[in-house]
C-alpha cells in the first residue's frame, strides 16, 4: 500500500484539531432525536481496513468492493469481510486523498488523479498490478487543476470537483460528455461566488460529488459547515444553486463527511463526531428535500455503530458501502468498510381501492402495495375529499375502513389511500364515489 498522501496529513489534522473538546464529550447522551425514524440495522458485513487510510469505497451489485488507498484500488470479493485478502490491487492510479471511487458496471470505475491532474477511467476487470486506463482525462483544455473527486452520471457524462479555480484555491464543478478522452474542454463550468461553493469546501477544501436521476449535479461539504447544493442541469458558470439542504447535525455529532443520492434521488449524509462513542449516522433526506427538512430515515446506534461514518457510496441496487473511522487520540485508527443492505424506501400505492354501500354505512377496501419498499407497511391514511377539503380522516393498520354515511356530505365525494412504513408515505391511491 502506498504511504501517506498529503491530503491524508490534512485529515488527520482536521480530525485532531477539536480532540480535546470530543474528549470532553465522553458519557453524554445523544441529543434528542430529529423526527426521523432511526433504524439501527447492523452491516451485512465489515472489511477490516488496519491502516486506517482507505479514503473511499464504491461496491457493485454482486457485492465486490473497490477501495481507494492513496494511488491503489484494492478489490475484495463479494462476501469478503474480516481482515480479507483483496482479489487484487490495481496499482499507480495516481489518485487524489479522499476520491471516492464511482462505479457503474458498463462502464467502470471512474475516480480523480493527482498525477496527472484530471480524470481516469480504469476497468475493474484489468489485472492484478499497474492500471491500463481506458481513459484518461487531463490537460490544459480540461480546466481540471486539483480534482477532488469525479463521479458518473446516469447518461455517462463525468461530473469532476476541482479545487482550484484558475490556479487559485476554490471550487468548481467540471462536465464532461460521454466518452469524453484526451485532452478535452468541459461543456458544463459552474464555478463563482452565487455558487455558494466556497461554503462547500469546508475544512478539507473538497466535498461529496454525485448525480441526481435527471442530471441534477449534487455537491455536498465535508467539514463543520455542513450543506448540500444541488444544481439543476440548466445551471452553468457563476449560477446560484436550485436548491439547498442544510442537514440537521444532532450534537454531538457536528461534522458532515460526505453524501451520496440512491436510485430514489434521496440524498444519504453521513455525520459524526470524533469521540468514537457510535454517535455517527448516514441521515436519508425525501427526494427534493431543501432548507432545514428532517431526515426521513437515520441509520445510527449501536446496531451499525459507527465511530465516524464518511463517504458513503451506493451501489445501482442501492447497498449501502461507508468507510468507518475509528479515532485515537487525535489519529486515525484502524477502521472498517460497512456494508448495509438497501435502506428501506416508502411503499407502493394501495392497490384495487374499491367503495361499497351497505345500508348505513360505506366501506372503503383496498390491497396492500405491491411493493413495500422493503418495510413492512405499518399502517395506511385514509382520507375522504370533497373538492380540495378534506371531511375525513383516519388511520387504520388493516386493509379496509368503514364509515357511517351521516357523518359524510353529499355530493361527489373522492376516497385518498396511502400506504406509511418506516421510511415514510407512498403515493396515493384514489376512487370517486357518492355516499
Amino acid at each position: 500500500m502506498t504511504q501517506l498522501t498529503a491530503r491524508t496529513r490534512l485529515l488527520r489534522r482536521f480530525l485532531a484539531a477539536p480532540v480535546a473538546l470530543a474528549a470532553g464529550l465522553v458519557g453524554l447522551a445523544p441529543a434528542a432525536p430529529s423526527g426521523a425514524a432511526d433504524i439501527g440495522t447492523p452491516p451485512v458485513r465489515k472489511i477490516a481496513v488496519p491502516s486506517g487510510n482507505v479514503s473511499g469505497a464504491a461496491i457493485a451489485n454482486d457485492g465486490r468492493v473497490f477501495a481507494l488507498d492513496g494511488s491503489d484500488l484494492v478489490v475484495y470479493a463479494p462476501g469478503a469481510k474480516g481482515v480479507a485478502t483483496p482479489q487484487k490491487v490495481i496499482t499507480g492510479l495516481g489518485s487524489s486523498f479522499l476520491a471516492i471511487p464511482s462505479y457503474h458496471p458498463a462502464r467502470g470505475i471512474v475516480l480523480a488523479s493527482g498525477a496527472p491532474s484530471g480524470v481516469v477511467v480504469v476497468d475493474p476487470g484489468q489485472p492484478d498490478g499497474p492500471v491500463a486506463p481506458t481513459r484518461t482525462i487531463t490537460g490544459p483544455a480540461t480546466q481540471i487543476e486539483d480534482p477532488f473527486t469525479a463521479t458518473w452520471a446516469p447518461d455517462g457524462s463525468i461530473w469532476v470537483l476541482d479545487t482550484q479555480v484558475d490556479g487559485a484555491p476554490g471550487l468548481e464543478l467540471l462536465r464532461f460528455p460521454a466518452g469524453a478522452d484526451g485532452d478535452v474542454a468541459p461543456n458544463r463550468s459552474i464555478s463563482g461566488p452565487r455558487t455558494g461553493l466556497d461554503e462547500v469546501a469546508g475544512s478539507i477544501g473538497g466535498g461529496g460529488l454525485d448525480v441526481l436521476s435527471n442530471g441534477s449535479v449534487v455537491v455536498g461539504s465535508f467539514g463543520w459547515e455542513p450543506l448540500v447544493h444541488v444544481f439543476a442541469p440548466s445551471k452553468n458558470g457563476n449560477a446560484a444553486p436550485s436548491r439547498t439542504l442544510y442537514p440537521r447535525m444532532e450534537g454531538p455529532s457536528w461534522v458532515q463527511y460526505g453524501m451520496a443520492v440512491d436510485s430514489a434521488d434521496r440524498i444519504y449524509v453521513t455525520t459524526g463526531d470524533f469521540s468514537g462513542n457510535q454517535w455517527g449516522s448516514v441521515a436519508v433526506y425525501a427526494a427534493g428535500a431543501k432548507g432545514s427538512a428532517r431526515p426521513v430515515l437515520e441509520l445510527t446506534g449501536s446496531g451499525p455503530a459507527f465511530g465516524v461514518p464518511a463517504l458513503p457510496a451506493l451501489a445501482a441496487d442501492d447497498t449501502l458501502v461507508v468507510t468507518d473511522v475509528k479515532i485515537l487520540f487525535g489519529e486515525t485508527g484502524p477502521g472498517s468498510i460497512k456494508v448495509f443492505k438497501a435502506l428501506p424506501k416508502a411503499p407502493g400505492a394501495p392497490r384495487s381501492l374499491k367503495t361499497a354501500k351497505r345500508g348505513k354505512s360505506v366501506t372503503l377496501a383496498w390491497k396492500a402495495p405491491a411493493k413495500s419498499g422493503g418495510a413492512a407497511v405499518r399502517r395506511y391514511v385514509v382520507q375522504v375529499k370533497k373538492g380540495g377539503r378534506t371531511v375525513l380522516s383516519s388511520s387504520v393498520t388493516g386493509t379496509r375502513l368503514t364509515v357511517r354515511r351521516s357523518k359524510l356530505p353529499a355530493g361527489k365525494l373522492t376516497a385518498v389511500v396511502t400506504a406509511v412504513n418506516v421510511a415514510g408515505a407512498g403515493p396515493a391511491a384514489t376512487k370517486s364515489f357518492r355516499k
